[in-house]
């Protein structure tokens, strides 16, 4: 057999071999989101409030804009989620009762509308343990902790969190803004009353949370930054441990805007254009923090003072 004969073949078995893993991948993907799609079903009574609430509550829009991020950073994971496909593990089964079991424990006998949110994280890690094996499990973590953040906490919870940072932010937003000449300051309760020369007015967020409504859109936005690149073990748990005082600083930053804005255009403290543009900034702020984050770790794991095998994560 001529060799061009024999290597023709061998690229054509390679192509076989190619074709059945994407095949293989679509079937997992397939089963996959039908097992997620069986999750929501069963956490319906607590889906359905919560992705209304957005119609309410601005300030929950990410929980719209996660099952995105998690869509697009499994597509640009594909390949190497395909070629981590192992054998189907049982414990999968385990998991998704877990999840159910949560879920009807926290409706009845007692009444924990939190936790039957929560029960469908345990839901989508054994839905794909069933499927696609361990390795596949632990390289879907981050989706798993954007499922977390995308769970609204409730007011309740959420303000009782947040009392110590939304402090803080308030009070070294009125001391920094005290250094603008000609401008008095004086806190009153979670707004700041201002007096520029002839001009008074109150520098209002005006939402249910308050000085730190966004960092959980904040959080979520540091999430996609880390895991939208193969990057070591070592580097993401770097960049997680660092979002949260990211967040915090640049909600210190929204509320700067918010109150120049306010003053400069001496806009009424109901108005929600002076909240949106500076939540807009913010945002924008915190995403240019976690790439530039993100670039210096890589840059310094490449420059060779840190040199560690990749391992975990998405990593081959």
């Amino acid at each position: 057999m001529a060799h061009s004969e024999i290597k023709s073949i061998s690229s054509l078995s390679a192509c076989r071999i190619d074709l059945q893993a994407r095949r293989s991948a679509c079937v997992a993907l397939a089963q996959v989101l039908i097992l997620w799609g069986l999750s929501v079903i069963v956490i319906w009574p607590e889906v359905k409030p919560m992705y209304l609430d957005f119609a309410v509550n601005p300030d929950a829009g990410h929980t719209w804009v996660a099952p995105l991020i998690m869509g697009l950073l499994v597509f640009r994971w594909r390949e190497n989620l395909s070629r981590s496909i192992a054998d189907q593990s049982w414990w999968g089964i385990a998991l998704i009762a877990v999840g159910v079991l949560i879920f009807l424990g926290a409706s009845c006998p007692f009444n924990f509308g939190l936790v039957r949110r929560m029960s469908i994280v345990p839901m989508m890690i054994g839905s794909v343990l069933l499927v696609c094996g361990w390795r596949v499990a632990w390289m879907c973590t981050s989706l798993y902790i954007l499922a977390l953040l995308a769970i609204p906490t409730g007011s309740r919870y959420y303000a009782s969190l947040i009392i110590a940072p939304e402090t803080l932010t308030l009070h070294y937003a009125a001391d920094l803004l005290e250094l603008w000449p000609s401008l008095y300051i004086d806190a009153v309760g979670p707004d700041i009353k201002y007096s520029n020369g002839t001009t008074n007015g109150f520098i209002a967020l005006g939402e249910s949370n308050r000085g730190v409504s966004m960092i959980m859109p904040m959080l979520t936005i540091g999430m996609f930054v880390t895991f939208a690149s193969r990057r070591p073990t070592w580097i993401a748990a770097a960049c997680i441990l660092a979002l949260v005082p990211i967040a915090l600083f640049c909600n210190f930053i929204r509320f700067i805007a918010l109150a120049v804005i306010t003053i400069v255009t001496n806009a009424d403290p109901a108005s929600a254009v002076p909240r949106a543009v500076a939540a807009i900034l913010s945002l924008f702020f915190a995403y240019g923090m976690c790439v530039c984050l993100a670039w210096l770790l890589d840059v310094f794991e490449t420059s060779g003072v840190y040199m560690k095998p990749v391992t975990g994560g998405r990593d081959e």
